[in-house]
């Protein structure tokens, strides 16, 4: 019972930490060395990527806890009658929190429902068509961002957004996203609406939130339960990145399955493995600091705007920083999460993550700054620098001020 238990408790931790665990069958303590940052275990070792939340820090490297079986009955033996306790204390508030993310005793919250209906929301005009509420969509997230959103997109007014008359009348084209059929869209306009939808959904829950989530685990069950009615059909925040956007892909939590099964109509609105696009990781704002900026997409212009999105965010110290005394690399922890995406082809090869970073300069070829990271990131790749992921910051990206007012 105890080994089952600690497995299902470092499902917990991995989830919080949003990293693929894997138990192996004689890992040590993952206290030894290097506790205090936890950590992935391998078969027949140590931890070996950092995962630094505050649940793993204070719950479980504080308490001691194996990642795994122990090496012997004797050691089992002797401690799990100490862990009992511990174990059932953590099951019984993170464990049911979990429990409530994927399988919600609460509906969840559908924030464009027609009852939320705001000066004739969610009626849709005979002579509107689905291109035609996406058209007024787009304009409406536009003055919201021009109003709201600080210069770099980085933080968000959400207690000024939510008192305005532009998310009201944001509020009111939303409720018409159900005559929106994104199936039907072409590759480029869908990538474009996807991306402006996942981070306005994202907004409007922020903002109408009595107290929005502030633990890595409060956050991911946000992502799950707060929905849109796009088309008819039912749209989490997880569900437009991970089944939408990823090409229906598994999310990056241990044993994560697919979220679109075989005939679920969302399917046909999933983007493939062929003709996804793995730069949205550097669009989709989650309402955390260490996220990137929000920005905002047309049909037009969704390409060049994820390249030069992903060219910025490679440029920003804070999310590619170049140790060249010591010939290492920290990276976002982004790009641990989605490596995949990155590098399908060699997920685990530290020189092709580089070398696939560098290729995001190349947009900005000719200029001074970009050419010369990109030159580090490339003699990084062939001289077989160490590669680590930094702590992400999952603090609310909130601030008190409106771009009209910061600019006054």
């Amino acid at each position: 019972m105890i080994s089952t238990r600690r497995a299902e408790v470092a499902w917990v931790c991995g989830a919080v930490a949003g990293r693929r665990w894997r138990l192996g069958g004689r890992s040590s303590c993952i206290r030894e060395g290097r506790g205090a940052q936890g950590g992935v275990v391998s078969a027949g070792g140590r931890c070996r990527v950092p995962c630094r939340t505050e649940l793993v820090r204070s719950a479980w490297v504080d308490s001691g806890l194996w990642c795994s079986t122990p090496k012997s009955p004797s050691r089992r033996s002797s401690r799990s009658g100490a862990l009992e306790p511990f174990v059932a204390s953590v099951l019984g508030s993170v464990g049911a929190a979990v429990v409530e993310m994927f399988s919600p005793s609460r509906p969840p919250k559908v924030l464009n429902e027609p009852q939320a209906k705001i000066n004739g929301a969610g009626s849709v005009s005979k002579d509107e068509s689905g291109a035609d509420v996406a058209a007024s969509m787009r304009s409406r997230i536009m003055m919201l961002y021009g109003s709201f959103l600080q210069d770099d997109g980085s933080t968000v007014n959400y207690s000024g957004l939510r008192a305005s008359t532009e998310f009201e009348e944001y509020c009111s084209v939303a409720s018409r996203l159900s005559a929106v059929d994104p199936r039907t869209m072409p590759a480029a306009e869908k990538l474009a609406f996807f991306m402006n939808v996942y981070n306005s959904l994202l907004i409007h829950a922020m903002a109408v939130a009595d107290k929005p989530p502030t633990s890595v685990l409060g956050r991911l069950r946000f992502y799950a339960r707060v929905r849109y009615n796009i088309g008819g059909l039912i749209y989490s925040l997880n569900d437009i990145e991970n089944g939408v956007l990823r090409a229906n892909a598994k999310p990056p939590a241990p044993w994560a399955q697919k979220l679109f099964k075989k005939n679920d109509p969302r399917l046909e609105a999933a983007f493939t493995d062929a003709n996804k696009d793995e730069r949205i990781h550097f669009a989709l704002n989650c309402g955390a600091k260490s996220c990137p900026p929000v920005r905002f997409f047309t049909p037009e212009n969704v390409h060049q705007t994820l390249a030069n999105a992903a060219c910025g965010f490679i440029l920003d110290d804070m999310n590619v920083h170049i140790d060249e005394k010591s010939n290492s690399v920290a990276l976002s922890s982004i790009f641990a999460w989605y490596r995949e995406d990155f590098t399908p082809k060699a997920p685990k090869s530290d020189s092709a993550l580089l070398r696939k970073l560098a290729s995001y300069l190349e947009v900005r070829s000719g200029d001074k700054v970009a050419d010369q990271r990109r030159k580090s990131l490339l003699r990084r790749a062939e001289t077989g620098a160490k590669v680590t992921f930094a702590t992400y910051d999952w603090s609310l990206n909130e601030t008190e001020e409106s771009r009209s007012s910061s600019n006054t």
